[in-house]
């Protein structure tokens, strides 16, 4: 953070450069940030934090001096930057680190088991057209999650908080009825109850993403959301591997323990979903959909909606469809 506000900021006011020569001693992070938010007056408020530098520059005294890159030494400059960004994560409300550990949480479940998922149906079917037609169901029952359980939520005025344990329940559910699965009607169920969890993630971690994130927190809580993602993502895969190895070692199969243990991982998630407040959404009317779809203010979000609509029945339909008719008149 330093780093950036010292290279990208030209114009900063005398008070911030006075306190920069003063960190050359390298002063502990939590004294820069309540002393930013002094100078933005919100000390007192929990509920406000720093976050870019251009917030600082509109609410300082702005002179015409410059203050060179390399005024601190890299190596001082990387350090604080480092802690700065600790800093940063910990300066987010509660809810909004809520979200981001529950958006980890589901990550690495996802990331555990969805490669394993494909590998273990093949295994036991000897079928690449069962591993897309399976592929096909998740997505449906994503969908299912996502837009029914959404109008329902909507139209009863349910709490919306509920959709995170309820989200954790069903894909559990999915991912240990698949090793019981004994024929292609109840892998393709197994498959469909998983995708209705993710569908009912998605829904619930969507909706909060809008209420809960202010202007200022949400390019901060996007990027530790997909940082994280990416650590958890290698994480993840040694886990799978971890577990693997001991399925074998123990003759249990390749994926058993995979399937019963990492379910009960969302469990961690229970206090961030507690933090979190209530939210009965508004009913969804008629008049609602005709706005969005006729505003022309919308016309950037319609786009965006039909295209990536567009794009996703393409990647999960219609392709998966053709390859399994190109497999089976190779195979003919």
């Amino acid at each position: 953070m330093c780093a950036y506000l010292v290279t990208r900021h030209d114009r900063l006011g005398g008070a911030f450069r006075g306190y920069v020569r003063a960190c050359q001693s390298l002063a502990s992070a939590e004294a820069f940030v309540g002393w930013l938010n002094k100078c933005q007056g919100i000390e007192d408020d929990p509920d406000l934090s720093f976050s870019y530098g251009v917030e600082i520059k509109e609410n300082l005294r702005e002179t015409k001096g410059d203050l060179p890159a390399d005024y601190l030494p890299a190596a001082s400059r990387r350090q604080l930057a480092s802690m700065l960004s600790i800093a940063h994560f910990w300066s987010m409300r509660r809810p909004v680190r809520s979200l981001v550990y529950l958006f980890w949480i589901s990550s690495f479940v996802s990331g555990a088991v969805a490669a394993s998922t494909q590998i273990y149906i093949y295994q036991v079917f000897t079928s690449v057209g069962l591993n897309i037609v399976a592929g096909i169901a998740m997505f449906t029952g994503c969908m299912i999650g996502f837009c029914v359980y959404g109008a329902i939520v909507a139209q009863c005025r349910l709490n919306a908080k509920h959709g995170f344990p309820l989200s954790f329940i069903v894909t559990g559910l999915g991912i240990i009825f698949l090793p019981l699965a004994h024929d292609v009607t109840e892998a393709c169920a197994a498959a469909t109850v998983r995708g209705i969890g993710l569908g009912l993630f998605w829904l619930t971690i969507h909706t909060y993403e809008l209420m809960e994130t202010r202007d200022h927190e949400r390019d901060v809580y996007s990027t530790f959301a997909s940082t994280g993602d990416q650590i958890v993502t290698v994480a993840s895969a040694a886990f799978a591997t971890l577990l693997i190895w001991l399925s074998q070692s123990l003759g249990a199969g390749d994926f058993t323990l995979l399937f019963f243990v990492t379910p009960p991982i969302f469990l961690f998630g229970l206090p961030s979903i507690g933090a979190l407040p209530d939210y009965r959404p508004e009913p969804i009317k008629k008049h609602d959909l005709v706005h969005f779809l006729t505003d022309r203010h919308n016309q950037a979000a319609q786009i965006y909606l039909m295209g990536g609509a567009a794009s996703n029945i393409l990647q999960q339909t219609i392709i998966p469809l053709a390859s399994i008719i190109v497999l089976g008149t190779a195979s003919a």
